[in-house]
């Protein structure tokens, strides 16, 4: 099981409601707040801890020990450039999101990122009023539509192939999926989708930052950028303030999750498949590296959900996964990333994914878990494609093996990231990872 956090932490006794970590990383309060439907309140679970080590697990750490794996040894790529004015992840948010996630944060702007935070507060005035649109015409006539059927989750750690995973099973056209567009502006869409995405089309890059991957309005994305647009608790209200103490990691496998807290998490997810099911009429496919750990949730508010996850080898998603962090850091936070504990980030956000994965497991049967490997999915997709239609009964696949087909070609094939692997991390991986590599088969 992994256990990672920063360096060894040092006990000192302070006037102020505050405690210092060891090393470069700057004070952390002892009253993190939480979202709680329309309000931020104290973590008072936090404020009641006396020891050190305690506060860290409780903010998402295990124990105070280290990966001992500098950033440097990843020797990452240069990322693809991104011009300064394509839309950032919070262009979506509402003010009260927006404001919600400065004020948790304590408004720590790097000086240099002081423009980019003016800029994602005056985008919100769109979504604040397109959301209030959206709640005023549509709102009855979504909660009146009952579900066409329950999702389909494309579910495995970041990095593993999700992506290209996900826009595979999004070939049929009998199922509808969220787009960047969706997921930037989960509840407004409905009234912007028809003018304001041709008009802002332009200012998408055609590739991401961290990889060769498509962008644009269309193409199928991570339902977690909507609930993070939602204003809702989730591990990635950490890319807007890379530097300070991540917060919500608890939302990776929803343990310990308050009753309140968790019926607002859902009451969201939920809303946001409603006005996808009420834009499309069809079933819907999700893809969520952190939907891994959430299987026993998800099934409690779909109990006819199926899950088609994929793994890979550690040692090519460990680096990718942290190389990415770094790209979207840079490209969308609210501060110049220092990383000095990504790697540890990295670690501790697998063992909670995997601790939630390995926890609900024994939820999943042949009818409703399909399992892909990488390296078998890229060597032969529409076998992989077949078998998964077969297992989870969904449908006719003769209709989409030849856009399957179409889709694998060297030009659409995503190509495997190569990772020149420390000896050193290679160990940290095996120590850290091995249950992991052993249950899929990714032993050495």
């Amino acid at each position: 099981m992994v256990s990672l956090t920063s360096p060894a932490v040092k006990r000192k006794t302070r006037p102020s409601a505050c405690f210092q970590l060891s090393g470069p990383r700057s004070s952390i309060h002892l009253r993190p707040t939480i979202f709680c439907g329309t309000s931020i309140r104290p973590l008072s679970e936090v404020t009641l801890l006396k020891s050190t080590a305690s506060k860290l697990r409780a903010l998402g750490m295990n124990n105070p020990t280290t990966s001992s794996v500098d950033i440097a040894e990843l020797q990452f790529a240069p990322f693809n450039w991104v011009p300064f004015w394509c839309p950032r992840i919070w262009n979506g948010m509402t003010m009260h999101a927006w404001g919600t996630l400065m004020r948790e944060n304590h408004y720590r702007f790097s000086p240099s990122r002081v423009p980019s935070g003016l800029i994602a507060t005056c985008t919100t005035v769109l979504p604040t009023f397109g959301d209030w649109l959206q709640r005023n015409w549509y709102a009855e006539a979504i909660d009146d539509l009952p579900l066409v059927g329950d999702p389909i989750f494309v579910i495995g750690h970041w990095r593993t192939g999700t992506t290209w995973l996900h826009e595979l099973v999004a070939e049929n056209p009998d199922f509808a999926f969220p787009t960047t567009f969706h997921c930037f502006f989960p509840n407004s869409f409905l009234v912007t989708r028809s003018w304001l995405r041709p008009m802002t089309a332009f200012l998408i890059p055609p590739k991401r930052p961290m990889d060769d991957m498509s962008m644009g309005w269309d193409v199928p994305q991570e339902d977690e950028f909507a609930l993070l647009s939602m204003g809702l608790p989730t591990p990635y209200r950490r890319i807007a303030f890379p530097n300070n103490f991540p917060r919500f990691m608890d939302y990776l496998n929803m343990n310990g999750i308050p009753a309140r807290e968790l019926q607002t998490w859902k009451d969201g997810m939920r809303g946001f498949i409603k006005n996808l099911n009420y834009a499309f009429r069809k079933p819907v496919i999700l893809k969520s590296p952190p939907h891994t750990g959430r299987i026993s949730i998800l099934l409690e508010m779909f109990p006819q959900a199926k899950f088609v996850h994929i793994t890979r080898h550690p040692d090519e998603f460990i680096p990718s996964t942290a190389r990415m962090w770094a790209s979207l850091d840079s490209y969308n936070g609210m501060q110049v990333p220092h990383h000095r504990e990504l790697i540890d980030y990295v670690f501790s956000s697998f063992d909670r994914l995997y601790r939630g994965f390995k926890r609900d497991e024994q939820l999943l049967e042949k009818h409703n878990y399909f399992e892909v490997r990488y390296p078998d999915l890229v060597a032969n997709p529409v076998a992989q494609m077949e078998a998964m239609y077969a297992q989870l009964q969904l449908g006719d696949f003769s209709s989409v093996r030849q856009k399957i087909i179409e889709r694998h070609t060297p030009t659409r094939t995503p190509r495997a990231g190569k990772y020149a692997v420390s000896a050193n991390l290679k160990q940290v991986i095996r120590e850290k990872c091995g249950d992991y590599m052993a249950r899929f088969g990714y032993e050495d």
